[in-house]
């Protein structure tokens, strides 16, 4: 599965697949009646296309065809969110959904589901608030204002334990918070650039630099009540030589990164491995993780956490502003 921004040319396909989506998926919660009254077959392709482009709009493809989109404005308002009859049960609401929430600063996330799709976004997270009834060309339709709040480390989900980095130990490892005392090594770590490659950074050039970077990753998580930052050691020697943890927000995205000199010994996969069972016990629904589609040791890592591929999309890093194309893996609990 592709997901990418919307593009003007898109409009049409996209009030087809409506049409259609409406008509032939939604046909069990509503009338005859009520499916002609919601979608007739005519769509104001303008209004459409101006409001798309004002928006946060994404569009799913599987096999190169169109098999979803939706948009969300600045406000966190899900406003259509409409997956092809021929790609139901194949992931493309879910990836549109958790890509616009991840993409939108908002303070809550509001849709006005229909019948239909109420099941689908209780499984995401929202609440009913409100039943409403919304009355098109004189015929009633029933729909549902649904809330949902972003998550954050403040302020957990029910049933999400807070811990913040217990240390964690394997057959080979230590898995500790990096120290003051550790910022030498850290140096080490990300001063590689053959490590770094991959990563939405620079290597670390001084120590001064390195400093800045441990501060920002590691130290300033270390008030939170809830994270899993950690130093990756070997038993017996406590010296970091890698680094793995999630990030601290909806993802969960498990990010990493080990010395050269022990690439290819399964010491990531045991890292990691131990990290997503501590994510596990505590509660989290699941966890994400991301890598370049050119670095294929990444990838392998992922799977052999069994984490599974979901979907690829690109994105300009910022820092070394380079398109790149993304792999998404996801492994749910």
């Amino acid at each position: 599965m592709w997901i990418r921004e919307y593009r003007t040319e898109d409009c049409p396909e996209l009030g087809s697949l409506f049409y259609e989506t409406v008509h032939r998926v939604c046909d069990r919660d509503y009338s005859s009646q009520q499916l002609d009254a919601w979608a007739d077959g005519t769509v104001d392709l303008e209004k459409w296309n101006r409001e798309f482009l004002e928006r946060c709009t994404l569009i799913a493809e599987i096999n190169g065809e169109i098999a979803g989109f939706a948009d969300m404005d600045e406000t966190g308002y899900l406003d259509r969110l409409y997956v092809s009859w021929r790609h139901q049960r194949k992931g493309v609401a879910r990836a549109l959904t958790q890509e616009l929430e991840w993409r939108t600063a908002a303070a809550r996330f509001i849709t006005y589901a229909s019948v239909t799709a109420r099941p689908f976004f209780e499984k995401m997270g929202y609440r009913v608030i409100k039943e409403n009834t919304v009355i098109r060309k004189g015929v009633a339709l029933k729909n549902y204002r649904m809330e949902k709040e972003p998550f954050s480390v403040w302020k957990l989900p029910l049933g999400i334990t807070a811990e913040n980095s217990p240390v964690l130990r394997t057959p080979r490892l230590l898995l500790r918070r990096f120290t003051a005392g550790d910022t030498e090594a850290f140096w080490n770590i990300m001063k590689d650039s053959e490590m770094n490659q991959f990563l939405p950074w620079f290597p670390a050039e001084t120590l001064e630099a390195a400093q800045k970077q441990i501060q920002n990753q590691y130290f300033d998580y270390d008030a939170m009540p809830s994270a899993y930052r950690y130093a990756v050691c070997l038993r017996g020697n406590n010296m970091p030589i890698g680094y793995v943890g999630l990030s601290g927000d909806a993802r969960h995205d498990l990010g990493y990164g080990l010395k050269k000199e022990y690439w290819n010994q399964g010491i990531m996969t045991e890292a990691a491995g131990a990290v997503l069972e501590r994510a596990r016990h505590a509660g989290y629904p699941f966890v994400t993780a991301t890598h370049d589609e050119k670095n294929l040791r990444s990838g392998a890592v992922l799977r052999k956490l069994s984490m599974r591929y979901y979907y690829s999309y690109g994105e300009q890093w910022k820092t070394k502003n380079i398109p790149v194309i993304f792999c998404l893996y996801r492994l749910d609990f």
